[in-house]
């Protein structure tokens, strides 16, 4: 099989059969990818009844791509962009939305969520720049800082913003709060 092909159907993605290097705009089929490890990967395609089981995407693009049943299984998603998606009937169980090495969060928004799932998964959000300026002292609470200089800093960064949100649930994470719909 060839990277130029469009449609991908009942595939084995793993370091040991077969690996892929340009996601883009593909549709993959009943697909299985497992154990894989991309870096800058960027994918507007479509994923339809597909498993992905420990996939670290790092930095991954998974703008405008539309999942219908799709299973996430013990995945990284270390400072990964998921905007303009359409996720319909997905389950997420422990992955991990983590900060990336300069610190910055994954970003899911302006995406459309239906009956999706997230289960005992981690999501870490990037600290106000007066948070990690001000450390906690051993048996003394944080200074609070003056108003001024909290509002100059950088605030946290959301990982959702601007999403539609339709008969979801989340069970057991962590990092996740303040989401309507979840």
């Amino acid at each position: 099989m060839a990277d130029d092909e469009k449609l991908l159907e009942g595939v084995e993605f793993s370091p040991r059969k077969r690996h892929l290097r340009d996601w883009g705009d593909k549709v993959f089929r009943y697909c299985t990818f497992d154990d894989i490890d991309h870096d800058g990967c960027s994918f507007d395609g479509a994923m339809i009844h597909c498993t992905l089981r420990r996939v670290t995407l790092y930095w991954g693009f998974f703008n405008t791509a539309t999942l219908q049943s799709v299973e996430f299984e013990d995945c990284v998603f270390p400072g990964t962009s998921f905007r303009g998606c359409t996720f319909t009937d997905c389950t997420f169980t422990r992955c991990r939305f983590i900060l990336d090495n300069l610190g910055g969060s994954c970003t899911i928004d302006g995406c459309v969520l239906t009956g999706c799932v997230f289960r005992n998964c981690t999501f870490e959000h990037r600290k106000a720049a007066a948070e990690e300026a001000a450390p906690e002292r051993e048996g003394k609470s944080r200074r609070k800082l003056p108003k001024y200089l909290v509002q100059s800093q950088r605030p946290p960064q959301t990982i959702f913003a601007s999403n539609r949100i339709h008969e979801c649930r989340q069970v057991g994470c962590r990092g996740l709060f303040d989401v309507e719909g979840l």
